[in-house]
């Protein structure tokens, strides 16, 4: 927070940070703190932190905001992959009542009123931010705008943008789809003419179909004997949010 405020602190703080933010266009829109990797994985790590307060029960309810308020802020100037792990959480939050009837009336009134912000509230907030001056409060709706309201603001072209796969693509080879090629494709755009940083491409490109989803349903029986093992509806909630958001 006070690094995105005081210009002076933040570039203190560039001085002892990675190489990526000598990047013009990082610099411009990002790296508000004091660390390397301001970047997804910390938004998925600062939005678990953030899940976990929104599930748990604080006595302290300021304290509990301001923990929200102060964690939100620091994954939406730097990663804002984070807060879809932290909107997960709030919908999970549907699910701590023990009855029925309490959960089936929380869920209505969330997506009534996340219809009626959708249609009136929204629309309005993204134009403002897309018109902004600042370069990180544009780079924080943009996307979103994309994404939700494709008409408003942005021309939103699928021939321009495209789906991810007409962009990379899995190993042609038959054995190396089957078993990997051992290498990621993170920062390959010069040999193989793409690249990515998306979890599921790259480790199907190390380990292959085989291995890859030996992987991935090993990390699901982790997250099957944590929810299994939890001793109360809070911890159980906690561990089903820490799955979903991890394959997510």
């Amino acid at each position: 927070v006070i690094s995105y405020f005081f210009p002076s602190v933040r570039f203190f703080f560039l001085k002892y940070m990675g190489d990526l933010y000598e990047n013009k266009w990082v610099i411009l829109r990002r790296g508000y703190g004091l660390s390397s990797i301001l970047i997804d994985t910390f938004g998925y790590g600062m939005g678990l932190l953030c899940g976990i307060c929104i599930i748990t029960d604080i006595n302290k309810k300021f304290k509990k905001i301001l923990y929200i308020i102060l964690i939100m802020f620091s994954i939406a100037v730097n990663a804002r992959t984070g807060l879809i792990v932290v909107s997960i959480s709030f919908v999970l939050t549907l699910f701590k009542s023990n009855k029925v009837g309490v959960v089936l009336v929380k869920i209505f009134c969330f997506f009534l009123f996340f219809i009626l912000s959708y249609i009136f509230i929204l629309p309005s907030l993204m134009e403002i931010g897309i018109r902004s001056s600042n370069y990180t409060v544009s780079w924080i709706v943009k996307d979103l705008n994309k994404i939700l309201y494709s008409n408003i603001g942005v021309d939103f072209n699928i021939e321009k943008y495209g789906f991810i796969s007409s962009v990379v693509k899995l190993p042609e080879n038959i054995f190396e789809l089957v078993f990997g090629s051992g290498h990621s494709i993170y920062g390959t755009r010069n040999i193989l003419g793409f690249a990515t940083d998306i979890g599921y491409f790259n480790i199907f490109w190390i380990y292959g179909l085989f291995g890859g989803g030996l992987i991935l349903i090993s990390y699901f029986y982790i997250f099957f004997l944590s929810i299994l093992t939890s001793k109360d509806k809070k911890s159980k909630i906690i561990s089903i949010f820490n799955m979903i958001s991890f394959y997510i």
